[in-house]
């Protein structure tokens, strides 16, 4: 039987850190994924150290259409935590939207 592999966007983040915490626990293999602007590579230094694995990183921003259809392309994900976002909207709205909302078009299709 083989493992369950998950994609988890803003796999770095404080949430996305904890979400690959539990599957990991679970018996999941996962794939980080996360542009490390805000994310914090260390948390997944830690998760590696806690866990005795090597956790895969794709340092990719999420609007990169391309790049995210390559990694969907190369991985048989059984399925995707979507957890990419900015800490705070007035940062930038339309890169909050573009990380919220549009980025999710192409994966409906």
């Amino acid at each position: 039987m083989n493992r369950e592999k998950w994609l988890i966007t803003g796999g770095a983040g404080y949430i996305g850190t904890h979400i690959a915490d539990l599957f990991i626990a679970d018996g999941k293999d996962v794939v980080l994924l996360d542009s490390l602007y805000q994310g914090l590579s260390s948390r997944i230094d830690y998760l590696c150290k806690k866990h005795n694995t090597d956790i895969p990183l794709e340092v990719v921003d999420i609007r990169d259409y391309t790049a995210i259809e390559n990694i969907l392309e190369n991985n048989n994900f059984s399925g995707i935590v979507h957890t990419a976002a900015l800490k705070a909207v007035g940062e930038s709205p339309l890169q909050a939207n573009a990380n919220s909302v549009q980025i999710q078009t192409p994966a409906l299709k």
